[in-house]
């Protein structure tokens, strides 16, 4: 699977760390698993991109990144850490943060799902500098549900943002499912009549394979 480009929206190389996970080769007496990687620091009042690039991990087994999902402590104040937004952008687990207390060292969670089924969570920490005071974490653009619009959302010549829309389930009817000659109806894999059953369905298509 080609990753679908991103033009415009780029992580700074200087922001963007490399997994380092089990198959990557340990440094000498070091154990992989100890090691806490570290972001470049921002400011309280900095709103930046952060960025972990598992493609040299993934390339070992043949797999491909397909969401990401970010956690920060819970906030106790309006200017403490927060996640505005997270998400895949050229094949990077992109995170989006804003705010933080100066003179903190504040661990992310990025967990990262791949296309083959594998779950990693990674921790990264982020050092808060005192380059600014503290202020208000920014609002950031959302669909009706709180989802936050990711920068590379595909929108329609009005602007409004393409979604899937959400999964609409509906109770389908499988008693008229007849063979082509008429003659019988339609058994499941294991050879039972599709007769007087009720199947749920979360897509707009019943498909029989």
């Amino acid at each position: 699977m080609t990753d679908i480009s991103c033009p415009g929206v780029t992580v700074a190389s200087a922001r963007t760390l490399r997994l380092l996970a089990s198959s990557t080769p340990p440094l000498w007496g070091v154990r992989l698993p100890s090691i806490r990687q570290s972001w470049a620091p921002k400011a309280p009042a900095d709103v930046l991109e952060f960025a972990l690039d598992p493609r040299r991990w993934l390339a070992d087994a043949g797999d491909t990144l397909v969401s990401v999902s970010a956690t920060v402590p819970d906030p106790v104040t309006s200017s403490d850490l927060t996640v505005l937004w997270c998400g895949k952008i050229n094949g990077l687990a992109v995170v989006c943060l804003a705010g933080g207390q100066p003179n903190t060292l504040v661990p992310v969670s990025l967990t990262l799902h791949t296309l083959q089924g594998r779950r990693h969570t990674e921790a990264v920490t982020v050092q808060i500098n005192m380059d600014s005071d503290p202020d208000d974490v920014p609002d950031w653009p959302s669909l009706a549900d709180g989802t936050p619009i990711l920068p590379n959302a595909l929108t329609d010549p009005a602007g409004r943002v393409l979604t899937l829309g959400p999964s609409q389930i509906q109770k389908i009817s499988v008693a008229q499912l007849l063979s082509p000659d008429r003659a019988s109806h339609l058994t499941s894999p294991a050879g039972v009549p599709l007769l007087n059953q009720v199947f749920r369905s979360a897509t707009d298509t019943l498909l029989l394979a």
